[in-house]
Parts: structure tokens; C-alpha cells; sequence
């Protein structure tokens, strides 16, 4: 087994920590109806629910061990809080080139008029055409143009040097409309999962049209910036919770259209058995899983399950387990509610000294310093960066 022997002590937090859970879910109904603008109604369990820390608590029942893939999508993008952002709205003509340099973060671009092309570096030019969305999943330097061999400004001078996102151009001729922005991962560093997914995505807009939550989650977003540009009262709050779910259901509709590229963590989610252990780990990260504990989760000999896991996922089950544990606790120290000790527990640690090395360990920094550093950041960041 990995971790310690959990002691009294150490029971006694981990109980704190489930009341302390429990107080910020009381009040909560059984079950919530959400109605969203398209007339869909879904209903939502308590559970199901965001509810802080949920899941660095929750003992797995066999019932919750076989949620289904987006469900584990889910806690892992909600582990690491990712947060979207408008950076630029801007209209082109004639020869311009934009350079985007967002580093520890996805950069993606709608073209919402017009056509372009994206240059990465180390890879064939894309031609992006009107009703395109294209996200970098690994916030590589890249440039949009309407050539590739346009020489390119930085997004951020453009900015500096006047307040609408745009470049000298002749007053005449083809326009070409982008939205350009860029998710963010509370936690400092994207999650494993974006390490796993190709250097560009692109979702042409055909593809798009067959798609409900992506036609729909981008026609309310034209509109919301379209009223952002006007001044429309609360229109920048719509426009950041709509990037929000733009960057799920990307991923979502890139991890269906793509079954056969699915490499690492999201081959590990696609597979039946190696998903219900996976899922098992995130749902309760603090159990002293073992390798036959998860074998037998997913149907296979111990044997099968280690090579299965390193031919799909890549590494080892204890390694995978540790990640999701230090996932949690840093979403855990994010949000403050806990002691270092009270995380520790929460994660399976039996001590705030064993938690404290690991973490260091994995990071390079102490679990408190982590925090400070998180606290100063949070409260030194800037303003959404959206512009008309």
C-alpha cells in the first residue's frame, strides 16, 4: 500500500475535515433544476453539485466507482479551477500579424469573421476560416496572420500602445474578426490532461454545427460580446462564464471525434477498467489504494492491470495516485478553510510532516509557502483583460 498507517490523530482531523465539508454543503436541496438559455433542463443530485473539497473526502460506493468519463473529467478540471479569460476582440485588414505568448496556459481564438492562418513553430501552417475555433492546449507561442510570412506584433503591445486590439490597416477590404483568449489553471499549471492532447486543436465549423453544446455555447458568446462592445450591463460576467464552458465542451468534443488518438490520461478514461479505478482514486484520493485493490476495480489480475496502466496512462498506479492526492491538497490549500494538518489528512497523510515532504517533493515549495504565494498572487492579479 502507498501512504502511512493512518493514527488516531489523524482520524480525528479527517473527521474535522468531513464536518467542516458537511457545513459548507448544509442548506443545500436534494436536488437542484438548472434551465440554461437553449430550454434544456437537467437536474443536479447534492452530490453532483460543486461543493469545496467534495472530493477529498467522499468514500467511493461501488455505484459512484462506475461514473462515467466526463463525470472524472469533471473533478479533474474542477481539481484545478480552470478559469477563462477575453484577452482581445479585435478587427484586421490588409497585412497584420498578431504573436500570442500566454506561457502556463491554453490559448485558444474564435474567428468570428473573416479567415487567418495559425503558425506554430514546428508545424504546417492552419488555415482558420469563419465559424472556426482553435485552441493551443499547451500555451506555445503562436501567431495569427493573414500570411505566414507576415511579420507579427505581440498581442500585449497592440494593447499598450492603444485601447481597441487592432493594427494600422487600410480602411478597406477584407476583415478578419478575432476573439482571442486564454484558460487559466488556478493551481498554477495546467493538468496533466492538457500534456496529452495534441499542439493544436481545431474545430472547423461544420463540425461545430453538428455539436449542440459547442453551436450553442458560441452563439451566446458572439451575442455576449457583440454586448460587451455596446456596453450591455453584465454582458463581461456572461462573456467569462461562457469561455468557461467553452473549454469543456472543446475537450469533450475533441475526446469524442478522436477515440483513436487518445493517448495517456484520457486513454486511461476511455478504457472501462483502468476508468472505474481511476475514477475510484479521484473520488476518494485518501484511501490507502493498493495495486490489487484497483485491479480488482477494474476486472483484471494485478498483472494485467500494472502493464495495462503503463501501456495507456504512462508510469506506475502508485505515481498516478500520488498526483491525484497532491492535485486535491493544493486545490485544498487554495482555498484556506483547512489547516496544513486537516489537508494532510484529508489526502490520506498521517502526518503534516509526511504531507509536507511529498509535497515539497513534488512542487519544490512547502505546502505553506505554497499558500502565501497563491494568496499574493490571487490578490495581485489583474482585471479580466477583455477589451472593446
Amino acid at each position: 500500500m502507498w501512504g502511512e498507517t493512518t493514527s488516531p490523530d489523524a482520524h480525528w482531523m479527517r473527521a474535522r475535515a468531513r464536518r467542516t465539508i458537511a457545513g459548507r454543503c448544509a442548506g443545500i436541496p436534494e436536488t437542484l433544476k438548472v434551465e440554461p438559455l437553449s430550454g434544456w433542463v437537467m437536474e443536479l443530485s447534492a452530490s453532483q453539485r460543486p461543493c469545496v473539497h467534495e472530493q477529498a473526502t467522499h468514500v467511493a460506493t461501488m455505484s459512484e466507482t462506475v461514473s462515467s468519463v466526463m463525470d472524472l473529467l469533471s473533478t479533474v478540471l474542477q481539481t484545478h479551477a480552470v478559469k477563462g479569460t477575453i484577452l482581445s476582440d479585435g478587427r484586421y485588414r490588409g497585412a497584420w500579424g498578431v504573436r500570442v505568448a500566454q506561457p502556463g496556459t491554453a490559448g485558444f481564438h474564435l474567428v468570428l469573421e473573416g479567415a487567418c492562418v495559425l503558425v506554430l513553430d514546428g508545424s504546417p501552417p492552419v488555415t482558420l476560416l469563419q465559424g472556426d475555433v482553435v485552441v493551443v492546449p499547451n500555451g506555445a507561442t503562436h501567431v495569427l496572420a493573414d500570411d505566414a510570412g507576415t511579420m507579427p506584433v505581440d498581442l500585449v503591445d497592440i494593447h499598450r500602445a492603444t485601447s481597441s486590439p487592432s493594427l494600422p490597416s487600410p480602411s478597406s477590404g477584407p476583415v478578419t474578426h478575432l476573439a482571442c483568449g486564454a484558460f487559466h489553471f488556478q493551481r498554477g499549471s495546467p493538468p496533466a490532461l492538457l500534456s496529452v492532447l495534441p499542439s493544436v486543436i481545431h474545430l472547423r465549423a461544420p463540425d461545430i454545427a453538428d455539436d449542440d453544446l459547442l453551436r450553442t455555447t458560441l452563439h451566446l458568446l458572439s451575442a455576449e460580446l457583440e454586448g460587451h462592445r455596446r456596453g450591455v450591463a453584465g454582458a463581461s460576467v456572461l462573456v467569462d462564464r461562457l469561455v468557461d464552458v467553452l473549454f469543456v465542451a472543446v475537450i469533450r468534443k475533441w475526446m469524442a471525434s478522436s477515440a483513436d488518438g487518445c493517448v495517456g490520461l484520457l486513454s486511461g478514461l476511455r478504457d472501462d477498467g483502468l476508468g472505474r479505478a481511476m475514477a475510484a482514486v479521484h473520488h476518494d484520493p485518501a484511501r490507502d489504494w493498493s495495486v490489487p485493490e484497483l485491479a480488482r476495480l477494474a476486472g483484471m489480475s494485478r498483472a494485467t492491470f500494472a502493464r495495462r496502466f503503463d501501456e495507456l496512462v504512462g508510469g506506475t498506479p502508485a505515481a498516478f495516485v500520488l498526483g491525484v492526492r497532491l492535485d486535491v491538497a493544493a486545490r485544498l490549500l487554495d482555498a484556506g478553510a483547512m489547516s496544513i494538518a486537516e489537508v494532510a489528512a484529508a489526502v490520506g497523510y498521517a502526518s503534516e510532516f509526511s504531507f509536507s515532504r511529498a509535497f515539497k517533493r513534488a512542487t519544490g515549495e512547502a505546502p505553506g509557502h505554497y499558500r502565501a504565494r497563491r494568496r499574493a498572487s490571487s490578490s495581485s492579479s489583474p482585471e479580466q483583460a477583455l477589451r472593446a
